[in-house]
Parts: structure tokens; sequence; C-alpha cells
């Protein structure tokens, strides 16, 4: 427990963009106090898949995408995490049924080479060779990237940059944020229980409750709720399923696990109901007949229920508040928390503590929504 009540910099949420926030700033030198209402990694950290990828439709995406899969290629040195996350560099792989989508998937191939990601265009014949068992009839084609992966333990990563902070003087304060209000040139953050703790910066990176919290200034950000159930089999012996597998007009993702669990993801549940609704797994199971009929007969017991903070444009929401000094926001994740959080955490120290202006791109800004210049929406969702 932390008993002084001022720091320089309060950071709400221990999530995995939260804690590298922390660490990041605490490189440059910058103590911070995260105030966190459950465990590190327990909000939207916790029903990501560990999913590292740099296939994506923006610059500005494939960028952050590409510095954060760097930095997670040298983990151990940078953060001496506890625990081996263990990376499984498998690839992606997005397979298409409509020539439009393979169209729009060759596009961003063409981007992301262009800015130095090996992602390659395969044909029927080389979609199903990557998949054992896939039957591609209706495959046109798709994109491949054999360095993409998951990490098999993600809330490892989120404990390491936890870790790490914390030997750089992070401390925490378990509570749940009832506001934030403006004390002069400082920021207040007062908990529920009357608590209060000030700092002249204040970085609210609490996904969901993000904008809820910011509201309270007057400062709306268009950030939603998006459903997210990950369902789950008993485990199975051998790689079923290898490399994960992204049905992109099916809307559908599955993986097999380290664990020897399946991994299935049906994208467009947030509009089937609650989970005790039987449709999501009957999707399932109608996509596994139709193109891994070896596992259909595998059961989903187990689920793990979330949502995403999602924005209009699919594209993070980083930086300070306008006309709010000190008030900075890191959400609009939509499930990349995990895989961005490096370059998002070194962007937020960068413009902190260098005042480097051009640390977070425009396209991330929160003053986008309100600027009349068109979003440059990113289009490879999952």
């Amino acid at each position: 427990m932390h008993n002084a009540r001022s720091a320089e910099v309060i950071i709400i949420g221990a999530g995995v963009v939260g804690m590298s926030i922390a660490w990041h700033l605490g490189l440059q030198g910058i103590h911070c106090l995260c105030v966190e209402q459950n465990t590190i990694g327990a909000g939207a950290t916790s029903v990501q898949a560990g999913g590292v990828r740099t296939q994506w439709t923006t610059p500005v995406t494939i960028a952050m995408a590409v510095e954060s899969s760097r930095f997670y290629g040298d983990i151990d040195s940078r953060l001496s995490p506890a625990v081996d996350p263990s990376f499984d560099a498998g690839g992606y792989l997005f397979a298409a049924t409509e020539e439009s989508t393979l169209r729009e998937l060759e596009q961003a191939v063409e981007l992301q080479r262009s800015l130095g990601v090996d992602t390659s265009v395969l044909d029927t014949t080389g979609v199903a060779a990557l998949v054992d068992g896939l039957v591609a009839d209706e495959i046109v084609g798709g994109t491949f990237n054999g360095a993409d992966g998951y990490f098999d333990r993600p809330d490892v990563v989120a404990q390491a940059f936890a870790d790490a902070a914390v030997r750089s003087g992070l401390a925490f304060v378990k509570g749940t944020v009832d506001r934030i209000t403006a004390d002069g040139p400082d920021w207040t953050v007062v908990l529920d229980d009357r608590r209060t703790y000030t700092a002249p910066l204040v970085v609210v990176a609490a996904g969901l409750d993000t904008a809820g919290l910011v509201a309270t200034q007057d400062v709306p950000l268009p950030v939603h709720a998006a459903p997210r159930s990950m369902f789950l089999s008993e485990p199975h012996e051998g790689q079923l399923v290898r490399p994960l597998l992204i049905l992109q007009d099916q809307r559908f993702v599955v993986k097999h696990l380290a664990d020897g669990r399946i991994l299935a993801c049906d994208l467009t549940y947030e509009d089937s109901g609650s989970v005790a609704d039987r449709n999501c797994r009957s999707k399932i199971a109608d996509v596994l007949r139709r193109f891994l009929p070896e596992v259909s007969s595998i059961a989903f017991p187990r689920v793990r229920v979330g949502a995403y903070d999602v924005t209009p444009d699919n594209q993070l929401v980083v930086g300070p508040l306008p006309a709010r000094p000190g008030l900075w926001v890191a959400t609009g994740m939509n499930g990349r928390g995990m895989m961005l959080a490096p370059a998002v955490g070194r962007m937020i120290a960068d413009a902190i503590t260098l005042g480097a202006a051009d640390a977070i791109p425009a396209e991330l800004l929160p003053e986008r929504f309100t600027s009349g210049r068109p979003l440059a929406a990113e289009g490879q969702m999952l």
C-alpha cells in the first residue's frame, strides 16, 4: 500500500498499456503512482489472446506494431520477466473466400512490404499448404507473415512490465477512481472511499472506464464497448491448428494454444446475444465443419468474456486532452493493448519527458474527432 498522496505522474489502470507507460516513464527518471481497482492485467488485457502481429492497413498502426514486435523480441533483456511468457512465432494466416476481400488483403500487403514488413500473398494452394486438414474449396487466397505470433502467457507480459516499473520506482494504490478534478496546476484523483492523490500529470489508461472518467471534465471520447468472447476446448495433443488462422469473411479466428486447448472466436458475436445463447457455439461448429472438419467435433465448454474499447476509426486514442493541460489518455486499444503496448508507452514517455510534440502521431491524438479532418481508419481488425 502506498501512503504518499502525491506523485510526478498518476496512471489510472494497471493493464499492459498502463504498465508499459509506467516502465517507459521510469526509464526517464519519472516515478509514477498507479491506481488500480483490481489486479494487474485484470481488465481488457485479460480477454486478449496474446497476439503480436504486423499485418495492418495503416502506416501508423504498422509502425507501432513493428516497434512493439522488435521490443518483444528482446523482452528478456529489457524487462527480465520472472516467468517466461513464451512467444510462439507460428505466424498469422488471413484467408479470404471473397475476391474483394482478397484484393483488400493484397493492398494491405503492398503497404506492409513498403514499410519493411515481410508479408506474403498466397493463392488457394498456398493457403491450404500451411494448415493441415484445411478444406480450401471456398478459399480464393490469403496473406501470411511467419514472424507474427502470440504469447502463451500474456498475463506474464503485463506482470513483467509492472515488475520492471516497480524496480524503477512505480508504486501502487488499490482503489476505484470516482472522479478526476482540476486542482490549480495539478490534478486530483478522488477514489470512491474519499482518498485523494495529486499530481501535475494524470494518464488514464483504464480501457472502457477511460471515457467515463474524463467525461467529468466535459471531454467526450467516442469510445464504446465491443463484447468479445473467447471459446476454449479441453486440452488436445499435437498441433491441430497451426498457424493462427483468420477466416476474414467469416469473421472467425482459431488457433491451438501451447497448453493444448483450442481457442475459437466468432468476431460477430457481439450481435448474437448473451454468452448463454447457443448461437455462437453453433457458428463455431458450422465454420469448423466447412473449413476444418477434422476438428469440428471438438467441444468448447469454456468461455472467457470481456469487452474491447473501440473508436469509430478503429485507431487508438493517445495523448493529452485538448484544453486540459496535464490530463492524458491511452484508450481505444480494441484488443491491441498487448501487441502495441511497447510503442504506446514509449510515445507517451517521450511526449511527456522530452516535450517531443511529434512523438504521438496526429492520427492517434484525441482532438482528431473534433478537427474536421478525415479519419484514417484501421481496417484489419479482429
